[in-house]
């Protein structure tokens, strides 16, 4: 009967990611400073069915004075390391626009996947890296990405038209999601109101 050693898997997938530079500031989460302010940000996310181990990579961008700005408006404390500020699967952020995982069912299985997710993050998630690390391109990746989370959007978009010198359009942008929520009383609809709020009466057009 296939054994597979979970953590020998972990181990090899950590090992590849440090040979590319990586460093492992929290558990199953990776960065490499890409330029100033910005890092390149690599998670792990992982299932088990059945015996067997599922990791996709997701692959992301963390831009230090945008979620500077959110954390401040927000007056919530920030790590430095996540929320990413932008981040997706690493097929969907590459031109294959699909989910990519790897299965592992075996330890027989460990040298060939590791491989797998390597090649992936040099195919698709290197080329989102440097296409996607100055503000512009950032603006209009939040903008059309279909992959992005709406909360990620939501938060970090008028913060890039702002910073990016668009601030009416920031401004538009909160003032009507902030109307089209009005009815909302839930806990994310009144986060998102002090966070507008507070954007509007600093920055507000």
């Amino acid at each position: 009967m296939a054994t597979l050693n979970i953590k020998a898997v972990m181990a090899a997938i950590e090992s590849m990611l440090k040979g590319h530079g990586f460093e492992k500031p929290q558990t199953n989460v990776f960065t490499k400073v890409l330029s100033d302010g910005i890092i390149s940000w690599v998670g792990l996310n992982k299932a088990t069915r059945s015996g067997n181990l599922e990791i996709n990579l997701v692959v992301g961008l963390r831009f230090k004075d945008v979620e500077k700005i959110v954390h401040d408006l927000l007056n919530e404390k920030d790590d430095g390391i996540t929320p990413p500020t932008v981040a997706g699967n690493v097929g969907y952020v590459g031109d294959y626009e699909k989910y990519y995982a790897i299965i592992f069912s075996s330890d027989d299985d460990i040298l060939q996947g590791v491989k797998e997710l390597d090649i992936a993050l040099k195919k698709w998630g290197v080329t989102f890296f440097d296409e996607n690390k100055n503000l512009v391109a950032l603006s209009n990746l939040l903008s059309t990405a279909r992959y992005l989370m709406p909360e990620q959007v939501a938060y970090r978009l008028p913060v890039v038209l702002n910073l990016i010198g668009r601030n009416k359009e920031a401004s538009d942008f909160i003032e009507s999601k902030i109307k089209a929520e009005s009815v909302r009383v839930d806990p994310a609809a009144e986060r998102y109101r002090k966070f507008g709020n507070s954007f509007l009466a600093k920055y507000g057009a």
